[in-house]
């Protein structure tokens, strides 16, 4: 589930995952909620049956997903999360903590395999606990951060 602004209207696509199939695109000007929770309404009395929604985490989506099928699993887009981390943490980090974040973030696209994900987590726990500890030795010199 995911929509596409363009210069004049907004393109709303509903996919199902299993097999690539379009199953519905919406042109509207915005992501209404009521639009969205209608369109998922309409999937139900089709007999669709939807176990999980993977968007990009828009709050109408999500409040739209939690109103018409509250037991849906939802997941965040790993591209959209991927892209809003290089946001955050900018092209160049200033600080180490924020250069080894965001080459941790950019392995985030390159999980394939468990072992990976597990890599991957152990990584950021490393950095986390790296902070922590930082944070922690700052504060009992009488800063506050």
């Amino acid at each position: 589930m995911d929509a596409t602004y363009f210069q004049k209207f907004c393109l709303v696509c509903y996919q199902d995952d299993f097999d690539g199939y379009t199953q519905l695109i919406r042109f509207t000007d915005k992501e209404y909620y009521f639009e969205m929770k209608e369109d998922l309404e309409n999937f139900i009395k089709l007999g669709i049956q939807i176990e999980s929604v993977t968007t990009d985490g828009h709050k109408s989506i999500l409040k739209a997903i939690k109103k018409a099928i509250p037991d849906a699993k939802v997941q965040r887009c790993l591209v959209h999360i991927h892209r809003m981390r290089l946001i955050w943490l900018t092209r160049y980090p200033k600080h180490i903590a924020g250069q080894e974040l965001r080459s941790i973030v950019l392995m985030l696209l390159e999980i394939k395999t468990e072992n990976d994900k597990a890599f991957c987590i152990q990584e950021f726990n490393h950095w986390f606990e790296r902070q922590c500890v930082w944070h922690d030795s700052i504060e009992t010199r009488g800063f506050r951060v």
